[in-house]
């Protein structure tokens, strides 16, 4: 992984912007939505980045090219031009300039020059999704996006602010991560935010409540999904079963099992090669076994006396 993808916080950033036409108005429309310091120099008239810098507080436009001075500031500068012959002066230029100042560049279209690469995004802000090919695909990046913006539904946005709101609450309820986990799992098990509709933030509130009233964190129920793997080719695995995975606060394996399969398990959860051994605060437990397990069959009446919540995956 050539380019490793983080989410920056752009608070008290300033973002110069330098470019002409649609290439600096595109990536405009994509800073405007961050809390940066956005400063724009073109030397055409724009009205509509006029218009945006009479509309936002953080836009600030001149119709001027800038000079080594003007930059000291920024922490980050785009070079936005079509043309390749201007995009490569500005790219050099700009080369010259980190020698006096710390700030990182982009260069549209040109990752060679680039310090960082922009992804495509799926905004259902605080809910992002990045999608990136490391420049080498952008036409198969933006199908992938075309099919996660289908599947995601605008009031994801809300459920994520929601989340955001009672996350402090959540926290001095709890003890531990397992518990956390166990809570929000739950929580999207009431409601998935991926349905058509949503319940009010009173009534997402309440049921949150309802959680800690009715259940102490520390009797959590037990969920066992027990996976049986048909071959060792990792590709084999059911949606279900990368879903129970990736979930799962302890994963327990057979020792024929093919390591691989560990990259769909989430970096938080224990791994184990013993039969499941349960823990108070753990909620999510995954048992992986190969199709020839002669004791498999015992292992589930037994934990039958644990927990009836218990999934076989095939």
């Amino acid at each position: 992984m050539k380019y490793f993808p983080f989410f920056y916080n752009m608070h008290h950033q300033n973002i110069i912007m330098i470019g002409e036409g649609d290439v600096l108005s595109s990536k405009i429309r994509l800073m405007i939505k961050t809390v940066a310091n956005i400063i724009i120099y073109s030397k055409e008239d724009h009205e509509d980045i006029a218009y945006l810098a009479e509309q936002y507080d953080n836009i600030t436009y001149y119709r001027y090219y800038p000079d080594k001075n003007m930059i000291k500031d920024a922490d980050i500068i785009f070079a936005c031009f079509e043309d390749s012959y201007v995009k490569m002066q500005w790219a050099k230029t700009l080369q010259q300039w980190q020698s006096n100042y710390k700030f990182k560049k982009i260069i549209t279209d040109n990752k060679e020059y680039s310090d960082m690469i922009l992804p495509s995004l799926v905004d259902r802000d605080p809910i992002i999704v990045a999608i990136g090919s490391e420049g080498n695909c952008p036409v198969l990046v933006q199908h992938i996006k075309r099919r996660i913006d289908a599947m995601l539904p605008t009031h994801i946005a809300r459920f994520g602010r929601w989340a955001g709101k009672i996350r402090q609450y959540v926290d001095a309820k709890t003890s531990s991560t397992h518990q956390r986990r166990g809570f929000w799992n739950h929580i999207l098990r009431v409601y998935s935010p991926f349905v058509d509709t949503l319940p009010t933030d009173k009534a997402l509130t309440r049921i949150s409540q309802d959680y800690f009233t009715k259940k102490q964190p520390s009797l959590l129920e037990k969920y066992i999904t027990v996976i049986i793997l048909q071959s060792t080719n990792i590709d084999d695995l059911t949606v279900k079963a990368i879903n129970a995975l990736s979930v799962s606060d302890i994963v327990s394996y057979d020792d024929n099992i093919n390591h691989d399969i560990f990259e769909w398990v989430r970096r938080e959860a224990s791994l184990t090669q013993d039969p499941i051994i349960f823990q108070d605060d753990a909620m999510y437990y995954t048992r992986l076994v190969t199709a020839d397990n002669i004791c498999l069959y015992h292992e589930i009446e037994q934990y039958r006396h644990i927990t009836n919540n218990i999934a076989i995956i095939h």
